[in-house]
Formats: structure tokens, sequence, C-alpha cells
């Protein structure tokens, strides 16, 4: 899967585009291994990537990314997002192994998604009961990086949610 994207917490300037390539090690139901590298790419550069894989299958995704004021989820080597990718949205949980991360997530409802928008409601399952574990208030959850829009190639041919 290679991700095309731009993002102001990534881009140094309106010509930079995040190159992100996912090696995909392992895929278990709503878990995953996976090894990610990220390269920034020129406007040209990312430019002529669209135009050489113009007739590979791709969608559009966006990512919300979430965090504390205090930014207190790195420090338990968590990382959270909602990904919307038309009508399906999607809670995940990423924490760090030796070797990659180990990624959970929880396909969520667009209501869940209002709810947690307007009110930091975490949908109930795996991820809040996680974050219940580590002593962390759900409820100091909110979106608070940037909104991050990827444009997808999918070589695989493979529709992934």
């Amino acid at each position: 899967i290679v991700k095309l994207g731009a993002n102001d917490s990534y881009k140094k300037s309106l010509n930079e585009f995040i190159f992100d390539i996912i090696l995909l090690v392992e895929k278990n139901m709503s878990k995953s291994i996976e090894i990610e590298s990220k390269v920034l790419l020129s406007k040209h550069e990312y430019d002529k990537i669209c135009f050489l894989y113009r007739t590979v299958p791709s969608y559009t995704q966006i990512n919300y990314y979430l965090d504390t004021p205090e930014r207190i989820l790195p420090t338990h080597n968590i990382a959270m997002r909602i990904r919307k990718k038309d009508d399906f949205i999607e809670l995940t949980i990423k924490r760090d192994l030796d070797e990659g991360k180990l990624e959970i997530n929880q396909e969520i409802t667009a209501k869940n998604l209002d709810d947690f928008i307007d009110q930091s409601i975490l949908p109930d399952g795996e991820i809040k009961n996680i974050i219940n574990e580590t002593g962390i208030n759900s409820k100091n959850i909110k979106i608070y990086y940037p909104v991050f829009i990827s444009y997808i190639f999918n070589f695989f041919r493979k529709k992934y949610k």
C-alpha cells in the first residue's frame, strides 16, 4: 500500500508531500503488525508519481489524529487515530513493539464519530478498554493534530479496510 498526502505536521512547504510506504507484516482480523516508512517528496516528484500510477486503483481517506491536550498518549507508547474512507470509519490504536507496531482497529459508526468530535466520547470496545487500563481519562482525548488527507494507490488491488 502506498499513500501520498499532505499534512501540516509533516510537510515543510506547499511543494512537499509525504510518500508513505507500508509493509504489512501480519494482518489478522482487527489486529496487524506493520513496518512503515515515510519519504518527503517535492511537488514535482508527487505529480510524477500521480501521473505514472494514474491507472492504479486509488481512493482518498481522512485521518483524525488523537491525543490529550497534555500529549500524554506518546508517554504510554500509544498513537490513536480515526480514519474515514467513504462510508467506512475506524478507530485505531497503535503500540510500539520491538520491531514495528501493534495496530488494533475497531469499526465505528458515523454517530460514534460525531459523538467523539462533539463530546469526546470514545465508543465502547477493546480500544477504550486499553485506554482505561493505562489510567488515561478517555474524555480528555481529542482530535489534536491536523487532519491528514491521503490519496492512496492500492497496488495489490485488494480492498483493505
